[in-house]
């Protein structure tokens, strides 16, 4: 069994198999480079190796757990893994837009409309990622349903659409040209994400908004967490496996803060 199987047969999401293939490899043109032998690599030799890398909580991390497949797959028994060091994390802060501004960036994406509108909407919507809207079909778009592929889990999305949203792909789809919301050129399918990032940017500078498409993603379920309270359902909409992944794009607002407090009765 090859590196790639063996990390199949951990049930690691397609995205993860990926990364972790890719650390090896950058791990491996490093030994080479070094005249060292990636299998019998050392501790402290791991540890220089690892030196060349961003001091940040995530690469470490990253870096730190494609080695300890790897180190399972070799069959090695010493934790050979650990030599990475890995920084404490960060806190976290949600990067979701005000109410104020959100308000602002929607009803300018309304009247914008087209498809630089549209993928405004389709991210403060449905919380899709760049990637997500880019591939987006039209044949994805069914009984007030929209489903999609998510791009870090390979697994298909089904989500109910917003009436605004409803509205924005109903005056888009009678002109439709292509299978996919947005059509590429010179032979692409579909748009690269770059291109949505930047149909975001533009009408975030028309209503004078500084946003990205990852921040239409906190948007999204920071709004949602709020008013409904449910961070199950939001989980759903996100698609995280894990509901404390949720819970980094959440806000604790004051009032809801004071709310919790104000419910202790002993």
């Amino acid at each position: 069994m090859n590196f790639h199987d063996h990390l199949r047969s951990s049930n690691l999401s397609p995205r993860t198999i990926i990364i972790y293939d890719q650390w090896i490899r950058r791990l491996e043109r490093w030994c080479y480079q070094g005249r060292i032998l990636p299998d019998r690599i050392t501790r402290a030799q791991l540890a220089d190796w690892a030196d060349t890398l961003p001091a940040t909580w995530a690469t470490r991390k990253s870096a730190r757990q494609a080695l300890r497949h790897w180190v399972s797959w070799l069959g090695r028994e010493d934790p050979l893994h650990e030599a990475i060091y890995v920084p404490p994390k960060v806190r976290y802060s949600c990067r979701a837009l005000t109410v104020e501004d959100a308000h602002t960036l929607q009803e300018t994406a309304v009247v914008y409309g087209g498809r630089e509108g549209l993928v405004v909407l389709l991210g403060m919507y449905l919380a899709a990622r760049r990637a997500e809207i880019a591939a987006m079909r039209w044949d994805g778009y069914a009984e007030g349903r929209m489903r999609f592929v998510r791009v870090k889990s390979g697994e298909t999305a089904d989500l109910p659409v917003h009436p605004v949203l409803a509205v924005a792909l109903d005056a888009m789809q009678p002109r439709a040209t292509s299978d996919y919301l947005f059509p590429g050129d010179r032979g692409r399918p579909h748009v690269s994400p770059t291109t949505v990032w930047e149909w975001v940017r533009h009408v975030g500078q028309l209503a004078e908004v500084e946003v990205t498409t990852h921040r239409l993603r906190h948007t999204a379920l920071a709004t949602m967490n709020d008013a409904t309270g449910d961070l199950r359902a939001t989980q759903e909409v996100a698609g995280h496996r894990d509901p404390a992944t949720t819970a980094l794009y959440t806000r604790a607002t004051k009032a809801r803060v004071s709310a919790a407090v104000e419910s202790l009765g002993y």
